[in-house]
């Protein structure tokens, strides 16, 4: 409904929601969606009557539309038109009809209902009609052209977006179709939060402003220190590396078998190791753990890869660099870039301080 409305359509709605979907469109809503769909047929509107919603009315004119005049009657035969109408209510449909419905079936632009009817007589919704229009503009390759971009950093309060090697901002209508995907599927969104790197499927008006937008998320972390490479990160060892690494921390080990992390601290960060050997359990507690395990940070998980009883190799996936403590600098940068001052910065990392003049 979005691309339709971006392009010429006009939709008489304050709020959309399903009950809107599920009606019926008034016959002037519907008559103003075929008048832009003929002259994008390059055709003339026909007679449009009372009630043209419903399938058997609407066929005719979506058939003048699509094919020549006459096209159904005289290349399909009664037993063409009776393979195809071949559902229950079929006989409902009059037999001046019966040609075009059958050939709008055979050619994929109506279709049946859930339970095999077609209900000639009943209503499209407009769920269905706009179904209907997006089948016709796929089959003749008319949706509209998107053009795509990667969203860069904002500037000045403008949102910026990269092209290839170029850079240019981007503006956008007051009144833009926004979408944000979740899942795999695009939703309206009355705003969007962008961090950079998001990638963008717009359309434009003839001003050059984005009035229709697709954003897909990026998987780049929210944090101020996303430009650090040590963000996430990720270290695999083998279960001998790991009883090596620990052997030099944790005396009489034996043969490793595991290790769980027994307890973490506030900042989610392991704080006690369970190392469960042949000798029996042993513990590794503190800031020794990063050291013993070869770490870049105290802050990971661990992924386990047994074979049989023992862990044949270990992956520790986990973010930062450090032990935790104090002013990430990476961070304190990326707040910056942010606008964020200099005294806001010291205080989200230094809680109960104040800042005074010392000179």
């Amino acid at each position: 409904m979005s691309l339709l409305a971006a392009n010429g359509y006009l939709f008489n709605h304050q709020q959309i929601d399903d009950r809107w979907f599920e009606d019926s469109p008034a016959d002037s809503e519907l008559s103003n969606w075929l008048s832009v769909l003929a002259v994008r047929f390059g055709k003339t509107l026909p007679n449009v009557e009372r009630n043209i919603s419903r399938p058997i009315e609407l066929a005719r004119v979506i058939s003048s539309f699509v094919y020549a005049p006459g096209y159904a009657d005289t290349m399909l035969v009664e037993s063409d038109i009776n393979y195809n109408l071949s559902f229950d209510d079929a006989n409902e449909i009059p037999r001046e009809r019966r040609a075009e419905v059958a050939l709008l079936l055979r050619d994929g632009y109506f279709s049946l209902n859930a339970d095999l009817t077609f209900r000639p007589n009943m209503p499209f919704s407009r769920a269905r009609i706009l179904r209907l229009f997006r089948k016709i503009y796929e089959k003749k390759k008319w949706m509209p052209e998107m053009q795509s971009a990667t969203a860069g950093t904002s500037v000045d309060g403008k949102l910026m977006i990269r092209s290839g090697k170029s850079e240019k901002p981007m503006v956008l209508r007051p009144d833009v179709f926004l979408f944000r995907e979740f899942g795999g599927t695009m939703y309206p969104v009355r705003e969007v939060a962008l961090l950079g790197g998001e990638k963008l499927n717009y359309q434009v008006d003839a001003l050059g402003a984005v009035k229709y937008l697709e954003v897909e998320p990026t998987e780049t972390p929210t944090t101020a220190e996303r430009m650090s490479p040590w963000t996430i990160w990720n270290k695999s060892a083998s279960g001998s590396a790991v009883q090596s690494r620990l052997s030099r921390y944790v005396r009489g080990i034996g043969t490793l078998y595991d290790i769980n992390v027994k307890k973490v601290g506030y900042s989610r960060r392991p704080v006690e190791l369970e190392i469960i050997g042949s000798n029996g359990i042993k513990t590794l507690k503190g800031g020794k753990i990063r050291s013993a395990l070869r770490l870049p940070e105290q802050l990971f998980v661990m992924n386990k890869r047994y074979a049989g009883n023992a862990v044949a190799s270990y992956t520790f996936t986990g973010r930062g660099w450090g032990h935790g403590v104090g002013m990430c600098q990476y961070g304190a940068f990326g707040l910056a870039k942010m606008g964020v001052k200099y005294d806001e910065i010291v205080k989200h990392y230094y809680s109960n301080v104040d800042l005074t003049q010392a000179y």
